[in-house]
């Protein structure tokens, strides 16, 4: 069956009935990855000191509309992919609150030095999270786009001055498999042999 894009009334109803649920989780990702932070924080630099957590982003309605608009174009409404996609977005714009403080406090602690990228999911990352996956602790303090999908189970993990991070033998991991996939090639080519590497896994 072919899908269509929704019209502007129908992303609005839409909007409408799911913003509280998504408005809801977002309170609760920020919360639990401000209470990782403190806890990290303190285990690894052995200090809880009175750095104080950055409060929540201001989440903009349209955000959440846009989201839907973009993940459901060409699906039929109705249908099980179109309802995956809504989903999806829901859970990724709920998530990114949780996302957005990491790299927030990050960004704002002087024992800080920037944030790596980990995966939290049980089945292994796409080939596009696991090339960033590979570059390890080099996001910065000033602030580095954080790119998720529909279904990703990626977070940034804060990296303190001359301690490890969580996600270190993850980062070395997909490092060594980069470098053996890629053979020096760079650009598309590069991501494109690392994709089938990470295909046959």
């Amino acid at each position: 069956m072919a899908g269509r894009t929704l019209n502007p009334r129908e992303v609005a109803l839409l909007t409408q009935a799911i913003l509280p649920a998504v408005t809801r989780a977002r309170r609760l990702h920020y919360e639990l990855s401000a209470e990782f932070y403190r806890d990290l924080r303190a285990r690894l630099l052995g200090t809880a000191d009175d750095f104080t957590i950055p409060a929540q982003r201001t989440y903009p309605r349209d955000a959440l509309a846009e989201g839907i608009l973009a993940t459901t174009r060409n699906r039929q409404p109705g249908q099980p992919a179109f309802d995956r996609a809504v989903t999806g977005a829901a859970i990724r714009h709920a998530g990114a609150a949780g996302i957005d403080v990491i790299k927030d406090a990050a960004a704002a602690d002087p024992a800080a030095t920037g944030w790596a990228r980990v995966h939290t999911g049980l089945k292994p990352p796409c080939a596009f999270c696991a090339m960033l996956i590979s570059r390890g602790p080099v996001y910065s303090r000033d602030g580095a786009g954080f790119a998720a999908h529909n279904g990703c189970s990626c977070r940034p993990s804060p990296v303190f001055r001359g301690h490890g991070f969580d996600g270190d033998e993850q980062y070395r991991r997909y490092r060594d498999r980069w470098r053996e996939a890629t053979g020096g090639h760079g650009g598309r080519d590069a991501l494109n042999r690392f994709r089938r590497t990470m295909a046959e896994q």
